[in-house]
């Protein structure tokens, strides 16, 4: 579960939270396309980047034609440092003392070393990148509005990975946003560092020091038959255990009704 604060209303949305390695992950799909920064469509990095996000549609057939994102100028760490000094200023002020930690977008996450002091002006969480209408929304105009920025923090909660699950929560900073122009996807894809994820959920075996995971995605080279080699992998794992399955198969709906449009 996502959440985050739009003034004195708290938002949650329900995600698919997906954790990845940024050196490799854009060799096995198409995701690093879809992001807003050009730095990250080159190597996606999980840390926060200074400026230079997209104010136009970087997909748009005619860009000429499209609303301006203006918000997106400051995004970045320019919109992180204004952020938390007004948030440090109203604190001063006697205005931010009652906020919760829930409410506070800067409040210190729980994985904050002991007796450090978290300055969100000069630091950041482990950073999200988010389906672009988690946090966003078009207007009557036409316009995007967004509700979070890159350089906002966001809450997430989890189940831990033990027996049983247990609730957990921790905060990410926004570095970036992700559009396929799909909207079950840019409705309810979050992308973590999987790292992070594995450290925050308790899938790393504390004796061995080795990680777990609970998806792989494999990239066949043009012209290998992705059903062949589904067949192939289903013989050689236990069906009780592992599921194989290809992109087509898990998009049979949405195929089938663009059959069915296109027809």
């Amino acid at each position: 579960m996502l959440g985050y604060s739009v003034g004195e209303q708290y938002v949650s949305r329900q995600v698919t939270l997906i954790g990845v390695d940024p050196a490799t992950y854009s060799q096995v799909s198409a995701f690093g396309q879809y992001l807003q920064h050009p730095a990250n469509r080159e190597t996606l990095s999980f840390d926060l980047r200074e400026g230079g996000y997209d104010t136009i549609d970087h997909q748009a057939d005619d860009p000429s034609r499209v609303v301006p994102r203006k918000q997106m100028q400051l995004a970045g760490w320019e919109h992180r440092r204004r952020k938390a000094y007004w948030a440090k200023r109203n604190a001063e002020l006697g205005k931010g003392a009652n906020v919760s930690q829930a409410q506070d977008p800067f409040a210190v996450a729980g994985q904050v070393e002991q007796g450090k002091t978290f300055d969100p002006a000069t630091e950041q969480h482990a950073g999200i990148a988010l389906g672009i209408a988690l946090g966003s929304f078009r207007d009557a105009e036409g316009a995007d509005q967004f509700l979070v920025l890159p350089g906002d923090d966001v809450e997430l909660t989890y189940p831990s990975a033990g027996k049983p699950p247990k609730p957990l929560s921790a905060k990410f900073t926004v570095v970036d946003y992700y559009e396929s122009k799909m909207s079950d996807y840019d409705s309810q894809f979050a992308f973590v560092p999987i790292n992070a994820l594995q450290s925050l959920r308790g899938m790393v075996d504390p004796t061995t020091g080795v990680a777990n995971f609970n998806a792989i995605q494999i990239a066949c080279k043009e012209g290998v038959d992705a059903a062949t080699v589904r067949d192939l992998l289903r013989k050689e794992f236990d069906p009780r255990t592992y599921m194989v399955s290809t992109w087509q198969d898990k998009q049979g709906a949405l195929l089938a009704a663009v059959q069915m449009e296109t027809a």
